[in-house]
């Protein structure tokens, strides 16, 4: 905060932020690709830098968040915002028909690229900035982890929901779409190359809140806050049928897997929801017992271990809230294999051990997932509030604030800014709120909910 006046009862303070202008120069300007200008406006304010080169912006036309990549093209690629191809991956697969990108991904269950902007920062050195869509969730590694934090069983309901959209997710990059049924085709549907995205995790798995409807607290009884939007990105590592497996990226889960095979996409889908269902099982050390004996995955890397340390027949064992149903739990038993828990997925003979095949997945276990979630949107509501016990709205994170400078380390703060958006062309601004009148307010700000989920409920 750097002032505070009060003029009359109008109090108001303000600090230093960053302004990034829509433009780049004359010279750079000339290269830049000017898709979206219309919309976009003349420039973006800095909210939240998550690590090089990726950080968020709000539009000052639309008002609207964004979360933006940049990648800067190399012959030899050391970091992951660095390419070597055409393309950077994430530009290469993504949606929209729009981009000219290699594969265009549909569905909401990606996230959305609404724009980018391509120039050459020096000769014969492309720079491409990506804006995806904010999603105001967070990422499925931080619901467990608050989930992992009360020591309680994240809702049946939600694990089906995840499961339904990482089969949609699957069933859309192994298959070629189709027209719309129902609407006559002029020609064939293109042909389109299977695509392997190398990296699912549940930290590359995002949550989307939709905003409520109706009046009254957004953050309470609400099916959206049950049924948050469940997005798959970072496309970074993904490659496609047909690529030069000697120049696939190599900072996907598996480096040493050099060559292209669904076994990873399969095998990663199943540790995803098989963690869901093992947030209410401390760790040895958080419980003060030992690691568990005769076992290499003894759980003292945590969730680097599980879920291959555990089998879900210790799930529902662990007293803790309603037990899953055996249907949930069949179901995902389909992805454990033999000495799992002292063996690596990746060794050979055990590749394809625990990686259920494309049938299984598109015709057994995403049916199954829709009829779950269906049978809970049209099921009767009883008296009383019927969403909450399955509301997981609790562990969002409150939305981004502006980026503030440092007043009294502004060398720190040009620092900072420059190495996460590469931008030389930032201003600083001024931003000015006004208080609200404290001796006036009754109630507390309406923000994510921090209301744990009922220890005997699922």
């Amino acid at each position: 905060m750097i002032s505070c006046s009060r003029n009359g009862n109008k109090r108001e303070h303000g600090c230093l932020g960053v302004f990034l202008p829509n433009e780049y120069g004359k010279n750079a300007a000339e290269s830049r690709a000017r898709q979206a200008e219309h919309t976009m406006g003349s420039g973006f304010l800095l909210m939240k830098v998550f690590s090089k080169r990726v950080y968020v912006v709000q539009s000052l036309k639309d008002k609207r968040l964004y979360l933006v990549k940049r990648f800067e093209h190399s012959d030899n690629p050391v970091f992951p915002w660095q390419y070597s191809g055409d393309q950077p991956p994430e530009f290469r697969i993504s949606t929209g028909t729009r981009h000219q990108c290699e594969v265009t991904l549909s569905g909401s269950c990606f996230n959305s690229l609404e724009t980018h902007y391509t120039y050459e920062n020096v000769p014969n050195e492309r720079v491409y900035e990506l804006y995806f869509e904010y999603l105001n969730g967070g990422s499925l590694e931080s619901l467990r982890d608050r989930y992992y934090e009360r020591e309680a069983r994240i809702p049946e309901s939600f694990i089906w929901h995840v499961a339904r959209t990482l089969c949609e997710a699957i069933r859309r990059l192994r298959t070629t779409p189709t027209h719309v049924p129902g609407i006559p085709s002029l020609t064939a549907p293109a042909q389109r190359p299977v695509v392997y995205h190398r990296n699912i995790s549940m930290k590359n798995i995002m949550l989307d809140y939709r905003n409520s409807t109706y009046g009254g607290n957004p953050f309470v009884e609400h099916k959206y806050n049950v049924l948050p939007r469940v997005i798959l990105c970072d496309f970074g590592q993904a490659a496609v049928q047909g690529d030069d497996e000697t120049k696939l990226p190599k900072f996907n889960l598996f480096p040493e897997e050099q060559r292209l095979n669904y076994w990873e996409d399969s095998y990663a889908i199943g540790c995803v929801l098989r963690s869901l269902c093992m947030t209410h099982i401390p760790f040895p050390q958080d419980s003060r017992q030992p690691p568990i004996p005769g076992q290499t995955k003894d759980e003292t890397e945590r969730w680097q271990h599980r879920p291959d340390s555990r089998r879900l027949d210790d799930v529902n064992a662990y007293p803790v809230g309603t037990p899953y149903s055996d249907d949930l739990m069949n179901m995902l038993k389909n992805f454990e294999w033999d000495d799992q828990e002292n063996r690596n997925i990746a060794d050979q003979g055990c590749r394809n051990a625990c990686a259920p095949d494309l049938n299984f997945i598109i015709n057994t276990l995403e049916p199954r997932a829709v009829a779950a979630v269906d049978a809970l949107q049209f099921e009767h509501t009883p008296l009383g509030r019927y969403y909450d016990p399955r509301d997981v709205s609790w562990t969002r994170p409150w939305a981004p604030m502006p980026f503030i400078c440092n007043l009294f380390n502004m060398d720190r703060s040009h620092r900072r800014i420059y190495k996460s958006t590469r931008r030389e062309d930032y201003r600083i601004c001024g931003l000015d709120y006004s208080l609200p009148d404290w001796d006036r307010i009754d109630q507390e700000f309406l923000g994510p909910s921090t209301q744990p989920p009922p220890r005997d409920g699922y």
